[in-house]
């Protein structure tokens, strides 16, 4: 795996509207400030990054002439990092200030990236690439990458770290859970699990691991890899949010529109309830959704 640093500094443009994308939202992350305002940000193909707020305005950012497939926001701050590729030579992640409207820096890899986090408390902006190094760490504040991984972390598409970022968990699509000690760089465990899920996250701090493959629902023990449910659903979307107890998604009732289903975890952490519908949404004609956020209880 190689990669190179971009110091260049760039800035970017902004105009305030309602208008969503022109073209596939790829990305939507909450920020997750703990403020009474609630913040998302979105990113497409178009290669704009629109910040919005629980006013429905969006902060329009022309930020690439590239794609932008990943998101993902710095804890507490104003950064936001993206995942820019033509899905051919360019593969760029850069970290931009959106207060300022300018570039912090860039990176970039000759593979594919397939995550992208920070760590819990944002010491460290964490990629993960197509390459059997797999993991690579930057600080956050300058984009320095430094070498925290000894052992080889392969291929991941999902990354997060304790909130002590002591430890540093994996999910690759081959089907493996592990984690890897900050301190030291090794891996300290590494258990099989379902492979070849999609939008994978965590919740109910960390015990369990969601995601989709073929139209069902996995949940499964993040500290086991064991399969705790699976349930059918018709594409359904996961909205990612940490910070939750129970976990929500959207599907497609078929009908125009989305039902918004919640697995509750039980209280001993040994299983989640089967779906319950919370609420139902209506679509235009042909709108289709292709990924959303939670914070708290609202939706994007």
């Amino acid at each position: 795996m190689a990669f190179s640093t971009l110091s260049l500094s760039l800035s970017a443009q902004s105009h305030i509207s309602t208008q969503s994308h022109q073209s596939v939202v790829s990305s939507v992350v909450s920020a997750n400030y703990g403020d009474s305002q609630k913040t998302f940000f979105s990113a497409g193909e178009d290669g704009f990054l629109i910040k919005w707020t629980d006013d429905d305005q969006g902060e329009h950012y022309q930020i690439s002439e590239l794609p932008i497939k990943l998101t993902a926001v710095y804890p507490e701050k104003n950064l936001v990092a993206v995942y820019e590729t033509d899905s051919g030579l360019i593969n760029r992640v850069s970290v931009w200030d959106f207060n300022t409207l300018t570039r912090k820096y860039a990176h970039r890899f000759s593979d594919s990236v397939t995550s992208l986090a920070f760590s819990a408390n944002g010491t460290y902006l964490i990629a993960g690439t197509a390459s059997v190094d797999g993991a690579v760490f930057m600080r956050a504040a300058d984009g320095t990458v430094v070498d925290k991984i000894k052992d080889a972390a392969g291929i991941f598409s999902f990354a997060s770290t304790s909130s002590s970022e002591k430890t540093f968990c994996t999910y690759s699509p081959a089907g493996t859970i592990s984690y890897f000690n900050m301190q030291t760089g090794k891996l300290k465990e590494k258990f099989p699990t379902e492979n070849g899920l999609s939008h994978v996250t965590t919740f109910n701090n960390d015990m369990f691991l969601a995601g989709v493959k073929n139209d069902t629902i996995f949940v499964v023990s993040a500290l086991s890899g064991g399969t705790i449910a699976s349930y059918s659903s018709s594409r359904p979307i996961i909205l990612a949010d940490k910070n939750d107890k129970n976990l929500y998604y959207l599907e497609n009732n078929g009908r125009n529109g989305y039902v918004l289903r919640e697995l509750t975890a039980s209280p001993d952490n040994k299983s989640v309830s089967a779906p319950q519908s919370v609420r139902n949404f209506k679509m235009l004609t042909g709108d289709t959704i292709s990924c959303g956020a939670k914070e708290g209880t609202y939706i994007m």
